[in-house]
């Protein structure tokens, strides 16, 4: 299956509800090279993750069939999409699309990474997309996300086949981490980088603004890096996601795992971790622990599934259920498993949305 242009919803026939099984996931398919199909470069630092090819033939195998959206991050490089998306090539009516591609010059700043966005749809008409890059970039100097071109990709999608309904607006974004290059104050200093973040939200937000439809309704997902809860930050361990939260108000966004999700829901943490037990009671699906009120070191909310509340404007009705994690355990014996003893070193998030045509008076 090849990365396509956006279908339009011709033949689709209508329907008065469908549901969405939507999953974002920052896979962690990091390895730089200085062109797009050239050989990656030594490791450097923590920068190159391991099993890349074992991992993304992987991942596209766990996903394919199972979600009509899946919104991804990381996957940078045009053979890191094609082994992903080699697990859609037996299934029909797919379309996947990239976010913001690497920039040299004059064209664009000079970049080694594209924004590794890759969104890919499954059974839905795709009627639009369009994207944006970030100009708030960091420093070359002490961060390394300042090399690539991380920024938003809006996708959307047609739920119902009906002209006369709405569609769901799907923003995918990964935003700044920093830290990575140089050492020293200046590129731990945690307080410059939540500052940048913040700037990059108010891009993403003048972005949605720009393109989303009235009629529409908007979702935004991705990984945030935006901490929900850090007992180690001056101030309330919560202050970086008010913050993040009072950017995005005025989308009318609610954070879905504040809203229904159980437990602080960590999608990130060290590597090795296992993080929490499968549910036993919901197969693929951690335990969320509703006693558990705070974040354990080292293990931080950082992916995010944002929903916009209902509007006048509004042709769909657009409801959602709980939030899970998912963390797609790897084989004992599959290469670089003691490094990575997961598809990625963060969790999925993956939650239904339930699409209904508003009756109109």
């Amino acid at each position: 299956m090849a990365e396509d242009p956006p279908t339009p919803a011709g033949g689709q026939a209508a329907a008065e509800e469908r549901r969405i099984h939507l999953l974002v996931w920052n896979t962690f398919l990091l390895r730089p090279r200085l062109v797009p199909w050239g050989v990656p470069l030594p490791a450097v630092g923590e920068m190159a993750a391991p099993a890349v090819a074992d991992r993304a033939a992987a991942i596209g195998a766990a996903l394919a069939g199972t979600y009509d959206v899946a919104a991804l991050a990381e996957v940078f490089d045009p053979i890191e999409r094609r082994w992903v998306l080699n697990g859609w090539d037996a299934r029909t009516g797919v379309t996947a699309l990239a976010g913001p591609e690497r920039t040299f010059l004059p064209l664009g700043p000079a970049s080694f990474a594209s924004s590794g966005l890759l969104t890919v749809v499954d059974g839905l008409a795709v009627t639009r997309s369009r994207q944006h890059r970030f100009t708030v970039r960091g420093d070359r100097l002490h961060d390394a996300d300042a090399w690539s071109n991380k920024g938003v990709l809006l996708v959307e999608v047609d739920p119902l086949g009906d002209d006369t309904a709405g569609k769901v607006e799907i923003y995918s974004t990964h935003l700044f981490w920093g830290t990575g290059l140089l050492p020293g104050g200046r590129s731990a200093d945690p307080e410059r980088r939540h500052h940048l973040r913040m700037q990059q939200v108010d891009e993403l937000v003048a972005f949605v603004e720009r393109t989303h439809r009235p009629e529409n309704v908007a979702t935004v997902v991705g990984d945030f890096n935006v901490l929900a809860h850090d007992a180690e930050q001056p101030g309330p361990p919560g202050r970086w996601h008010l913050d993040l939260t009072a950017k995005l108000a005025p989308l009318g966004l609610v954070d879905t795992w504040v809203a229904r999700g159980v437990g602080p829901g960590p999608t990130c943490g060290v590597a090795e971790d296992p993080f929490d037990e499968e549910d036993s009671e919901c197969p693929g699906r951690l335990v969320d622990d509703p006693g558990d009120q705070g974040a354990q070191p080292g293990r931080e909310r950082i992916d995010y599934v944002w929903v916009q509340s209902a509007t006048p404007e509004h042709r769909l009705e657009l409801s959602f259920g709980r939030p899970r994690r998912r963390a797609f355990p790897r084989h004992t014996g599959a290469p670089g498993f003691d490094r990575l003893p997961r598809l990625s070193d963060h969790l999925a998030l993956e939650i239904e949305l339930v699409v209904r045509n508003r009756p109109r008076h």
